[in-house]
């Protein structure tokens, strides 16, 4: 007796890839042909077959003993974390839908700045309480993100500091930075002038 599962593939505030890459296992079956869609399929030494399924939609694999133990999988993307459906491992019984489930995550990427004085010196002149300046991510397709932040407000660390921004727009593609200061406080008012920036 014979069984189908079906795997069906859903995305969380990602763009939608072309298609996502699965892998059923099925070790007892090793070598047996399945059919997933309407292709028929060798499964391979290790019980194994990889499909295409397209966001939101969903793939049917038939052939699959009774009693069989199984496994759906996915490779891991750096930029989404993959959930599954309870079923998505066990032993075949009947007829069962396994959901694949990918949420998009943006990843970190540190990008250090530093502040340099017109005068070359690690000290800001005197009055200046705050360097605010703004880092725009682009990618190669268009997105962007942008943070507008501030430096610690003292000389003990020369003006300087790290930041944890996001690395990955939700196509997966990774964003490149680039700063501009927006102001300097200087005696309680923004100044705009850009002298100095690095």
């Amino acid at each position: 007796k014979t069984a189908a599962l079906t795997v069906k593939k859903t995305i969380n505030n990602l763009e939608s890839a072309s298609s996502y890459n699965i892998t059923l296992t099925v070790p007892s079956m090793a070598g047996q042909n399945v059919k997933i869609g309407d292709k028929t399929v060798a499964l391979d030494a290790a019980g194994a077959a990889s499909f295409s399924v397209t966001a939101g939609g969903s793939v049917k694999i038939s052939g699959l003993w009774v009693g069989a133990s199984y496994t759906v999988t996915e490779a891991a993307g750096a930029w989404y974390d993959t959930s599954y459906s309870a079923n998505a491992a066990g032993t075949i019984s009947a007829d069962a839908t396994v959901t694949v489930t990918n949420t998009y995550k943006a990843g970190t990427k540190s990008v250090s700045v530093q502040k340099v004085w017109a005068n070359d010196s690690a000290a800001a002149p005197a009055g200046v309480t705050a360097v605010v300046f703004t880092l725009t991510g682009k990618t190669s397709t268009g997105k962007t993100n942008t943070i507008t932040t501030s430096l610690p407000t003292n000389n003990a660390n020369k003006w300087q500091g790290t930041f944890a921004l996001p690395k990955y727009a939700p196509d997966g593609i990774e964003y490149v930075y680039t700063l501009a200061q927006e102001s300097v406080t200087y005696n309680g008012a923004a100044v705009t002038a850009a002298t100095g920036t690095k």
